[in-house]
């Protein structure tokens, strides 16, 4: 399936991150638990999965803008991070702070460990407020990215209702989603252009059941791409195109934490840009592998993800 760029005059990328995220990032020569440490060197940087998609999607030429939470002070330093970055927000005040994710990096072992906080409640007038900045913002959206869990307070049915409300309107979706949210998606009328997860979650939302028979299951049912990530051993897509599987290049990642919502936000990218499965393949793993090969989440340049992507191996089974 081949999303048709003309259709849609608008150039916006709208990512929805209703988790966002203060990330900060110590990195360590080496360390023993249960001692002091002092870390050699200390990163931090706005997150969560739709900011780090819209980082990709700007990192890759495009135009993006994040919608969602923020609040507090966690939540002030959020919004100056992503100013600073020249990265376009149209996020939600909530009285609840928002939460901070440390990657802890260890050089001596090569080992990332992620230590993430719970996220604060959100109230329903917050929600309501969202609601109506998301749909004012679909007006100038070609394409809409939904990323994330859900933080406590908001409605469990919530992505498939941005999704109803998005298609009504004409903007296709892309979702990066899994467990209740995407089964009531799948057996829900409006259906998302695409939907991604790692093996890890596939396994969560479908069990057991053979990767094929889920693809056949969810193709049919109206979702035009289905996309499963396996870490540094690839990734399987399908479309009506067919099944492919991509090889990311060989390399010694720095930090993987953001490499899959770079990932989407590649998909993004390239479907704006009228790619077929392969393109959009290749787009994907291209930025997934780039953020892999950096400190903080998303943060390559066009041209690492260009290499990357050229060096990516697809091959249809």
């Amino acid at each position: 399936m081949r999303f048709d760029a003309a259709q849609y005059p608008n150039s916006m990328i709208l990512t929805v991150s209703l988790n966002s995220a203060l990330q900060k990032v110590l990195v360590f020569d080496d360390y023993i638990e249960g001692q002091v440490l002092r870390t050699s060197e200390f990163h931090q940087c706005a997150s969560g999965k739709g900011v780090n998609a819209a980082r990709a999607v700007k990192n890759l030429g495009g135009e993006a803008v994040c919608c969602g939470f923020a609040g507090g002070m966690n939540g002030a330093l959020l919004k100056t991070l992503l100013k600073q970055e020249d990265l376009k927000e149209a996020l939600t005040e909530t009285e609840t702070n928002t939460r901070v994710c440390v990657t802890v990096v260890n050089k001596k072992t090569n080992l990332n460990t992620e230590l993430i906080e719970p996220s604060g409640k959100v109230i329903a007038a917050e929600v309501k407020k969202f609601r109506s900045t998301f749909t004012k913002q679909l007006k100038k959206t070609k394409l809409v990215a939904l990323a994330g869990t859900l933080p406590p307070g908001c409605p469990e049915n919530i992505y498939t209702e941005l999704t109803a409300e998005a298609l009504k309107v004409g903007v296709p979706v892309c979702a990066d989603i899994c467990g209740p949210a995407i089964l009531k998606s799948f057996k829900g009328k409006p259906k998302p252009f695409l939907v991604k997860m790692n093996n890890h979650e596939f396994k969560e939302t479908f069990g057991e059941r053979a990767l094929k028979n889920v693809i056949a299951e969810l193709l049919a049912s109206g979702i035009g791409i289905f996309a499963v990530t396996f870490g540094k051993d690839g990734m399987v897509a399908a479309s009506k195109e067919g099944i492919f599987l991509a090889i990311p290049p060989k390399l010694v990642p720095v930090n993987a934490i953001g490499a899959g919502d770079s990932l989407l936000g590649g998909f993004c990218r390239a479907i704006e840009s009228g790619c077929g499965l392969e393109g959009i393949i290749r787009a994907g793993t291209g930025a997934a592998a780039a953020s892999a090969l950096t400190l903080l989440p998303a943060h390559f340049s066009r041209e690492s993800a260009s290499d990357c992507s050229d060096k990516t191996g697809i091959k249809k089974v």
